[in-house]
This record gives C-alpha cells, sequence and structure tokens, in this order.
C-alpha cells in the first residue's frame, strides 16, 4: 500500500467514526432509537438562543453520553447545565459556539 492509499484508507476510517457519531438517529443499547449529535446540537442551539429552560436538561442528559472526537461531551453537558441552571444563556451560549467553533 502506497502513502496515498494509506491516507484514503485512514481518510474513510475517519469519516466512518465521524458518520457513526453523527448519524441522523442511533440506537441505544436496547435498541430504541436517540437523537444524533448533530440533531442535539440544533435542539441545544434552539433552546440556548430563545433562553428556553424547558426540556433543557433531557437535551443535557443525552449529550453527556455522546464523544466527539474520542472525547466525552459530559463535561461540556455540565458547564452548560452549571450556567443555564444560574440562568446564565448567554455564558452557556458562549460556551457552546466556542465547543461548536472547535468541531
Amino acid at each position: 500500500m502506497n502513502v496515498s492509499e494509506n491516507n484514503i484508507q485512514h481518510e474513510e476510517e475517519r469519516t466512518e467514526k465521524s458518520t457513526k457519531n453523527n448519524a441522523v438517529t442511533t440506537e441505544n443499547d436496547d435498541g430504541s432509537e436517540r437523537p444524533s449529535l448533530i440533531e442535539l446540537t440544533e435542539m441545544l442551539s434552539v433552546k440556548l438562543n430563545s433562553f428556553e429552560s424547558e426540556g433543557l436538561s433531557d437535551i443535557l442528559d443525552k449529550l453527556a453520553e455522546y464523544e466527539h472526537n474520542g472525547e466525552s461531551l459530559k463535561g461540556l453537558a455540565d458547564k452548560i447545565r452549571d450556567l443555564t441552571e444560574e440562568f446564565d444563556f448567554i455564558g452557556a451560549s458562549e460556551v457552546f459556539d466556542s465547543w461548536k467553533g472547535d468541531m
């Protein structure tokens, strides 16, 4: 395998892993569907931008179960939860936007 073929193979592996994390829907261990990371981040963005706390805890609980690039998103979810519990939706949005910018 030459260098070019090796690079393509690694890119395909990264794409496959990324697709698993960002698929439209995924399955829980019990076979039930759960929202994708993309869907969760979109729902979270709407909640933060509208200063709406109803349902936010559920979204953050689900977000905490995900990994992105091999890192757990629990810390991000916890940080956003702490800020929104103090009604600092602007600060929570800034934390979330910063994370999205690093994606």
